[in-house]
C-alpha cells in the first residue's frame, strides 16, 4: 500500500500492472511466471497520485491450491529508492576518482595478485605503449624487458615490503630504450578486501641516459 501511495480499500480489483509507469514491463513480468511457474523479478518504477516516482522490484511467485495446480500469483514490492541513492552516490564517486587518476602526471597501474592489470590511467598507457582495453587483464609483467623481476617486485609487495624507484626498461615492442621507474603499494578495498598493487610509473629514460654518459667520462 504504501509502495504504491493509494489507501488499501482502494486496491482490490484494479491491475496491478496498471500501478507501473511501464505497465507492459509489469504484464510481462507477471506472465512469465504464470508461464513458467518461475519466481519473476523486475525493475520498475511507480508513480504515485501526488505524482512522486519511486523506483521498485516486482517480484512474482506462484502459490497452489489444494489441488497442487495454480491458484493465484503472489507480488511483492520492494522499495529501491535508497539502494539507487547509493548506487548513485557510488557512480558520482567512481567517476571523482577516476578524473583524479587521469590528471595525474604519472602512470597509475592497479594489478591484481596474479599481476593483472585491473585498472590504468592514461599516462601509463602512453608509458607502456598501448590502449587502456589492450592492457586491460593482461599481464603488466609482459610490458618490460625483464618480466621476472617485475614479477618478483609485485609478490614483495603484496608481502609487505615498499617498492620505491625500482628501475626496468620497457619491452622493446613498447618503446626501446625507455626506462620506468616503478613505485607501488598495497591497497585492499574496503568493500571487497581484495588486494590489488598500485603502481606509480614514472619515465626516466633521460636521467638514466645522463647518468650513463657521466659514468662514461
Amino acid at each position: 500500500v504504501a509502495r504504491v501511495g493509494r489507501r488499501l480499500a482502494d486496491l482490490p480489483g484494479t491491475r496491478l500492472s496498471g500501478y507501473f509507469t511501464t505497465p507492459e514491463r509489469g504484464r510481462a513480468a507477471i506472465g512469465r511466471t504464470r508461464r513458467s511457474g518461475v519466481v519473476s523479478d523486475a525493475e520498475l518504477e511507480i508513480e504515485r497520485p501526488d505524482g512522486t516516482v519511486v523506483a521498485v522490484e516486482l517480484s512474482v511467485a506462484t502459490y497452489p491450491g489444494r489441488d497442487g495446480r495454480l491458484a493465484g500469483l503472489a507480488a511483492s514490492l520492494t522499495d529501491l529508492t535508497e539502494r539507487n541513492r547509493g548506487r548513485a552516490e557510488l557512480q558520482r564517486s567512481e567517476a571523482y576518482h577516476r578524473e583524479l587518476i587521469e590528471a595525474a602526471g604519472d602512470g597509475l597501474v592497479a594489478v591484481d595478485p596474479a599481476g593483472l592489470i585491473t585498472d590504468i590511467n592514461g599516462s601509463a598507457c602512453m608509458l607502456l605503449g598501448f590502449r587502456r582495453d589492450e592492457l586491460t587483464g593482461s599481464q603488466l609483467a609482459d610490458c618490460f624487458a625483464q618480466p621476472a623481476d617485475v614479477s618478483r617486485a609485485i609478490d614483495r609487495v603484496l608481502a609487505g615490503e615498499p617498492l620505491k624507484n625500482h628501475e626496468l626498461p620497457v619491452a622493446a615492442a613498447t618503446g626501446p630504450g625507455r626506462q620506468i621507474s616503478l613505485s607501488a603499494s598495497l591497497f585492499r578495498s574496503s568493500l571487497t578486501q581484495e588486494p590489488r598493487v598500485i603502481l606509480s610509473l614514472h619515465d626516466v629514460t633521460e636521467q638514466a641516459a645522463l647518468r650513463d654518459r657521466l659514468a662514461q667520462e
